[in-house]
């Protein structure tokens, strides 16, 4: 598998220090994603919701970045789910805005089965949160479960999943110390050696080529 590259750095931002945190602040959990039918933006919402009603006394918040012709319908997902004050649409924003988003926020959800790579989720991986996602989708190819993030087989187990986050603070620190300390093999340097190789070994392949004896 050759995976896209990255630029570790743009999203290895400087996270707050405990002297600049507030005794307590709620758990965030953020998606960036296109508000379309196959990214499934309003099943974000049903994840987060059913997470929070199976975790008594949590506070967690749900930010949800990006723009589609799902807004309409999305705005009413959130208006149902009884969590409207706990819930932001925030809209597309820069990716350098998206970035210092996440140096603030705890849990990445990403939903859709048909991310063939799923380069948003490596950025919030790289970012240092810790990623709950379905195992069908190429994310996998990145993330393994309990060790950067957790990943699930269909939509309750992604439900399932975010409430061991909200449940399990230790659990969930973990997961963010390592993503923010070992960096992803699809940084650049490595993707571009990956991808010399292939060439490399296609090469020695070739008709009428002698490989070695």
């Amino acid at each position: 598998v050759l995976p896209n590259g990255i630029t570790i750095d743009d999203w290895r931002l400087e996270r707050p220090g405990p002297e600049g945190r507030l005794p307590h602040r709620p758990v965030t959990v953020v998606a960036s994603l296109r508000w379309i039918e196959r990214k499934r933006p309003l099943q974000v919402v049903r994840a987060f919701a059913q997470a929070v009603r199976t975790t008594p006394g949590t506070d967690a918040l749900l930010k949800i970045y990006g723009d589609g012709p799902l807004r309409e319908r999305l705005t009413q997902e959130v208006a149902e789910s009884g969590l409207a004050d706990r819930i932001e649409l925030v809209g597309r924003v820069e990716r350098t805005e998206l970035a210092q988003a996440f140096t603030h926020a705890d849990i990445y959800l990403q939903t859709s089965p048909a991310e063939s790579f799923g380069i948003s989720t490596l950025e919030a991986r790289s970012a240092g949160l810790a990623v709950v996602a379905l195992r069908s989708s190429g994310v996998r190819d990145f993330i393994t479960d309990g060790v950067d993030g957790l990943l699930a087989d269909d939509d309750a187990g992604l439900a399932d999943a975010l409430t061991s986050l909200l449940r399990d603070p230790g659990l969930l620190e973990r997961i963010k110390e390592h993503n923010r300390t070992v960096a992803p093999l699809s940084e650049w340097a490595t993707v571009t050696e990956m991808n010399v190789s292939a060439y490399r070994r296609a090469a020695a392949l070739r008709p009428g080529r002698r490989g070695p004896a």
